[in-house]
């Protein structure tokens, strides 16, 4: 099975790709789509949705796994739904015009809560009780 996972952002959306076999993993391919920060919100998501479908087209995944952010400010919901939302938006778009089998959605806040130690969260956080 191939497998790719996005860590979407608004500048830069990191993707990786790795084949699952049994219980064997191997790396395949790995990047970063990059969006110019300059021009609208709408033209820089289109040149995000665009990196999206590049990835997929290059590498075929049967699988999407979609890392949404944790709360930057758990008060204010409605960047929060603009980023993840849209963002969960564009990969599943993406993800259905290339005929993957499954979207996985995970949002980190469900690993680190809604308020975790460090921000941003580093490789060896911890979770808060």
């Amino acid at each position: 099975m191939r497998l790719i996972g996005f860590d979407p952002g608004l500048r830069l959306t990191g993707w990786g790709v790795i084949e699952v076999n049994g219980n064997r993993l191997r790396h395949v391919a790995h990047g970063v789509i990059k969006v110019p920060i300059e021009g609208s919100l709408a033209s820089r998501l289109d040149n995000l949705f665009e990196g999206v479908l590049a990835a997929l087209a290059e590498h075929k995944p049967e699988v999407v796994v979609h890392t949404a952010a944790s709360y930057k400010d758990p008060e204010d919901w409605a960047t929060d739904i603009l980023v993840n939302g849209v963002g969960t938006a564009n990969i599943a778009k993406a993800s259905k015009t290339h005929k993957v089998g499954r979207l996985i959605y995970f949002q980190t806040a469900l690993c680190y809560g809604t308020k975790p130690l460090q921000q941003p969260i580093r490789l060896r956080s911890h979770a808060q009780s």
